[in-house]
């Protein structure tokens, strides 16, 4: 995965006139044959056993990245409590004719079913225009999802790059900020501090080079409501947004 760089090392001379000549006379014996291979079978066993570990540990660390799941499926959340009409907005259901049948849309770059009020087409065709990402069916992107099929929302698995991940934080954030600027209702997940911190290992972990997959994504159902209305429902968070 990582590119292997082969490093040649020389003696450097003490003496002006170059690499080192032999040493005659007085000066420390060579070392004997037996002693100068031990060394090197020594160093030699050293870099392959570094090289396996750190192949290993590689293998871990992609394993993870490549299981995470990129949105949290609300369906069966508990229903708001103390709203009115006014403030109060359905959530999109758990398949994707119920939700449009309740005029709910799939966000590409949320992976979410959104309903009427939380939609941000705007946000949403400028990301996926400059970002030109690709889905596939597979971890090993052999089969890709063409963007009109996918924004059908009727797949139940996605995979995609790490950098697409990197941008649905950035993509949830700008929403967010962009909806309390207007004042307009916000999705469920925007208010989830687990999110956050989700989006803070994603994006503060080293990239990787030349990595083609680096998320499982499975869609899901979100909810929609204003922010007045969350401050009194928060969706549970196992993260403590006071700590």
């Amino acid at each position: 995965m990582f590119g292997e760089t082969e490093t040649n090392y020389s003696r450097v001379s003490s003496n002006d006139g170059g690499p080192d000549e032999p040493n005659h006379g007085s000066g420390p014996q060579t070392p004997k044959p037996w002693k100068r291979n031990g060394l090197l079978l020594t160093i030699l066993v050293s870099s392959l056993m570094g090289l396996i570990f750190g192949s290993i540990f590689s293998t871990l660390a992609i394993g993870t990245i490549n299981h995470i799941h990129l949105s949290v499926n609300t369906t069966g959340t508990a229903p708001l409590t103390n709203v009115s009409d006014d403030n109060f907005m359905n959530d999109c259901g758990d398949s994707p004719a119920k939700a449009r049948a309740r005029g709910c849309a799939f966000d590409t770059m949320m992976q979410l079913w959104v309903p009427p009020a939380c939609q941000d087409a705007r946000l949403t065709g400028r990301f996926v225009a400059e970002g030109k990402w690709a889905w596939y069916t597979d971890r090993h992107a052999q089969h890709l999802i063409p963007y009109e099929v996918l924004e059908q929302g009727e797949h139940e698995v996605a995979f995609a790059a790490d950098n697409y991940h990197r941008a649905h934080c950035f993509y949830t954030w700008e929403a967010l900020v962009r909806a309390l600027r207007n004042r307009s209702p916000i999705m469920e997940e925007m208010m989830s501090y687990d999110h956050v911190m989700h989006c803070r290992m994603m994006v503060l972990q080293p990239a990787r080079v030349n990595s083609t997959i680096g998320v499982e994504i499975h869609p899901g159902y979100t909810r929609c409501t204003s922010y007045e209305t969350w401050i009194q429902n928060l969706p549970e968070d196992e993260h403590s947004s006071r700590d």
